[in-house]
């Protein structure tokens, strides 16, 4: 899959480390191949994110969190999600999977030709109990 030019939308597990977040390896290994993919970020990712710093990152390290910040927005590209894309992010909360944030990722790399790069093996079984198309997520080992 690398030597492929195409549009990558990072789950939010991708975005924490630049945060001083620390996340699985697998995370930390597919990192160092971004620069390799043209890297779009959700708004409601960063939102998603943060609620993570509240609960974990020391306070006396917010320069840190907002030094990452700022290189996740000068870095990578933002996207936003089209109507159709919340839309579908719905059904998809309707047949069962109850995060909404994962399906508001899956929904805007399927209407903006885009792949949603995430580690969340789960909501990939969840594609196929349900016959939805599964070539808009992307797993690490996929890439490497």
């Amino acid at each position: 899959m690398r030597n492929r030019k195409f549009k990558v939308i990072l789950d939010t597990s991708f975005l924490l480390p630049t945060l001083g977040i620390d996340v699985e390896e697998e995370i930390y290994d597919v990192m160092k191949f971004l620069r390799e993919f043209e890297v779009h970020y959700l708004e409601v990712g960063l939102i998603e994110a943060f609620w993570v710093v509240v609960r974990k990152i020391d306070r006396n390290y917010l320069g840190t969190v907002e030094e990452g910040l700022k290189a996740i927005r000068e870095t990578y590209k933002p996207l936003k999600p089209p109507v159709e894309a919340y839309i579908e992010a719905v059904k998809i909360y309707d047949l069962g999977h109850k995060d909404f944030i994962d399906a508001l990722y899956y929904a805007t790399a399927l209407h903006t030709e885009t792949k949603w790069l995430t580690i969340d093996r789960t909501f990939v079984n969840f594609l196929k109990k349900h016959n939805l198309k599964r070539d808009a997520v992307i797993l690490p080992e996929e890439l490497v």
